[in-house]
């Protein structure tokens, strides 16, 4: 008699095992690619990926920036490691080494007699500043310029849209992020001058929706 009650329990056990222990289960975890999250927060805050400054159009800046610049006298390095902080360097033909900053560097744009110096972090907040890195009879020095709505992404130089030579050219910068999660500022795109930092461009809309046939 135990016989026959025992073996449908058992027979009950063996075929639900396999669904009490998928439950248990852990759920993987979703990874989210910070360059395409970038990307996408871009496309939203423009989604015709076209800007306006002064009269002049152009094209969502896309460019990434040198981390590692030829200059009089040597090369300029810089070196991001996000939360556990960066370097601006100077090497010198001879091969010495001398540290200009220890903040990341998200990248550089040549500038007579050095460069400009973009730097910043997103993590946990998006920042970013700019400043100007210049040689003056073989000694470096920093300039602040300007700081950036968020962490500075790619650029692109303005040098040509009016025909003439200008040392402006556009930044855009990554959505900045309070301790929630929430975003307190749009990705944007921003024009940086000799003395600014702080211009920004304008969104030109949503291109024209094609017909349908």
């Amino acid at each position: 008699m135990l016989y026959v009650v025992a073996l449908p329990l058992i027979a009950l056990v063996l075929t639900s095992g396999p669904a009490f222990t998928q439950v248990g289960q852990p759920a993987k975890p979703v990874f989210v690619d910070a360059e395409q999250q970038a990307e996408a927060e871009r496309l939203r805050a423009c989604p015709s990926g076209r800007w306006r400054w002064e009269g002049n159009e152009f094209e969502t800046p896309t460019t990434r920036a040198a981390k590692e610049l030829d200059v009089s006298g040597g090369r300029l390095i810089g070196i991001d490691r996000g939360e556990f902080g960066g370097q601006l360097r100077f090497r010198s033909l001879a091969g010495q080494e001398s540290v200009l900053s220890y903040d990341n560097v998200i990248g550089m744009v040549p500038a007579k007699d050095g460069a400009f110096v973009l730097f910043g972090i997103a993590h946990r907040s998006s920042r970013g500043y700019v400043m100007r890195a210049r040689q003056t009879d073989g000694v470096w020095s920093l300039t602040f310029i300007g700081n950036l709505p968020g962490k500075p992404e790619t650029v692109r130089t303005l040098g040509d849209l009016d025909g003439t030579f200008r040392p402006d050219f556009a930044v855009s910068t990554r959505a900045t992020r309070d301790i929630r999660g929430n975003i307190s500022a749009k990705p944007s795109v921003v024009i940086v001058g000799e003395f600014s930092a702080w211009e920004q461009a304008e969104c030109i809309g949503e291109p024209p929706r094609r017909r349908s046939r």
